[in-house]
């Protein structure tokens, strides 16, 4: 979905590895796009390299460190940032807590989109939005998925002066559906519906 705000990154920071499926996808789909990946547990890098054939080339650079102390030192870097950070248990606090979003803003350049995975059943999930709005000056899109409740919230940190539209996000969906095989439209439609209240101010 990052794609439609993002479409051709040339550089993206994946904070939680999980079984590397998205660095997979930009990895394989990206050719043109470096992918830097944060990983606090060293058994999670591990397993993914072992059992879900997670790429080792110059395209791709794996850290074992601490995500949010990784967003903190970085500065107008990347173009997208793609936080799924999950402990086993809960969302982890600190990255859905503006300090870390504040800091995931100044990590994107102009024009870069940030994308977490939120959980709608969660109690704090409208904490968890407000807080993406408070770092991003309100400019912030959700996606839900089509099961389990995840939710994809995008944030934009925008240049000057520029403004999606629906229109262009539409002609934007055909094109990546031709490219990626994925149902861009269908993720526009989406957006349109949950974005009722907010999509005038985002998307003229």
């Amino acid at each position: 979905g990052f794609l439609l705000c993002a479409p051709t990154p040339a550089r993206l920071l994946h904070i939680g590895l999980g079984g590397g499926s998205l660095p997979r996808f930009c990895h394989a789909r990206l050719p043109q796009a470096s992918n830097v990946v944060v990983e606090l547990n060293p058994d999670v890098i591990a397993v993914a390299r072992s059992l879900f054939a997670l790429p080792e080339d110059e395209r791709l650079q794996v850290i074992h460190g601490d995500g949010v102390d990784y967003v903190s030192q970085a500065t107008a870097e990347f173009d997208t940032v793609l936080v799924d950070a999950f402990d086993g248990h809960d969302l982890i606090a600190a990255m859905v807590a503006e300090p870390f979003l504040h800091d995931c803003r100044m990590a994107l350049g102009e024009g870069g989109v940030l994308a977490v995975n939120l959980w709608s059943r969660h109690p704090r999930y409208h904490q968890h939005l407000d807080a993406m709005r408070h770092a991003f000056d309100g400019r912030v899109l959700v996606l839900p998925a089509e099961t389990h409740g995840n939710v994809a919230a995008f944030a934009l940190r925008d240049a000057p002066g520029h403004a999606l539209r629906f229109d262009q996000l539409e002609a934007r969906a055909r094109a990546l559906q031709d490219e990626h095989g994925l149902d861009f439209p269908a993720m526009v439609a989406a957006l349109k519906k949950a974005n009722q209240h907010t999509a005038s101010r985002l998307l003229p």
